[in-house]
């Protein structure tokens, strides 16, 4: 179980000061968030998110490990989910902005073109939080953005795991077209 792994890495990391096993320690973390966050306990997802990001963003300002980016956009990602659904409006759309900027530097910057679609589901996580604001204007631009981006990693680069995502966004982009 993530319980008893994360306790060993713990142990591994704070206790022992190894940091060879902080970023295991972090998907630990991350993926135990996964699955409470599929649960009634948002909160508790949010909290191991950000035992998370504290790990990551150690390792990447302090350690120099600029190849944890990704995971770092990946974790704000579905902190921001999260606390879209347990009604932080405001600070969700604060962390997914912050994933948004990781991923495009990582995109235009350093050349990681294969972020497109993640970068397509962060923007449909953006339009969820925009659309609860009642930002219906700012919502539609976002969910048009997601669209465009997921339908290029759809026809050219044969992503088809995409087309949940942007099925997703066109029929959130027909809702608010409503109103």
């Amino acid at each position: 179980t993530y319980d008893k792994a994360i306790e060993l890495l713990e142990r591994q990391y704070h206790i022992r000061g190894r940091n060879e096993c902080a970023s295991d320690l972090a998907i630990a973390y991350t993926n135990k968030a996964n699955i409470v966050s599929e649960s009634d306990k948002k909160q508790g997802a949010v909290d191991l998110y950000n035992k998370a990001l504290r790990i990551v963003e150690y390792l990447i300002n302090s350690k120099g490990l600029t190849r944890l980016r990704f995971m770092h956009a990946d974790i704000l990602m579905n902190k921001g989910d999260s606390l879209r659904e347990i009604g932080e409006l405001d600070l969700a759309l604060e962390t997914l902005d912050r994933a948004i900027d990781i991923l495009l530097d990582e995109i235009h910057n350093r050349e990681r073109k294969g972020l497109l679609g993640n970068l397509g589901w962060a923007r449909l996580c953006k339009t969820k939080v925009l659309r609860e604001l009642k930002r219906v204007e700012d919502a539609i631009e976002e969910a048009e953005a997601s669209d465009r981006i997921l339908l290029d990693q759809i026809e050219n680069s044969g992503r088809v795991d995409l087309k949940s995502i942007r099925d997703e966004v066109r029929e959130l982009l027909r809702v608010l077209s409503k109103h």
